[in-house]
């Protein structure tokens, strides 16, 4: 997504190089903090679910959020995506100790 030019928001989805893990992918985002709290993540999340609900084969969507990241994990939750699990202390971060936590979607039921 861009804003007067410049890309202030983008989205990946990649797939899983094992062909026993390809009915899952892996989903990540990112806004820039200039166009955060204008809905571009929602929207650009929305269209990635959408396109993603459309490829045969796939069924889940996965992603990692930083468990201090409360309006990342809010969005995410309005999006569907459940908590799996969280690994502990997985980053260290200016001194402080960061949870990383595993989001998951399911496209198909």
């Amino acid at each position: 997504t861009e804003i007067g030019g410049e890309v202030v928001a983008d989205a990946l989805v990649r797939s899983a190089r094992l062909s026993s893990a390809q009915h899952r992918c892996q989903f990540a985002i990112g806004v820039e903090r200039i166009a955060r709290g204008q809905g571009l993540g929602r929207r650009l999340s929305m269209q990635v679910i959408s396109w993603a609900k459309l490829q045969p084969g796939l069924e889940w969507m996965d992603l990692w959020v930083a468990a201090n990241n409360v309006p990342a994990i809010s969005l995410y939750s309005s999006l569907g995506f459940e908590t799996l699990g969280k690994v502990t202390d997985q980053y260290r971060l200016l001194g402080q100790k960061v949870d990383d936590m595993h989001m998951a979607l399911r496209l198909k039921r």
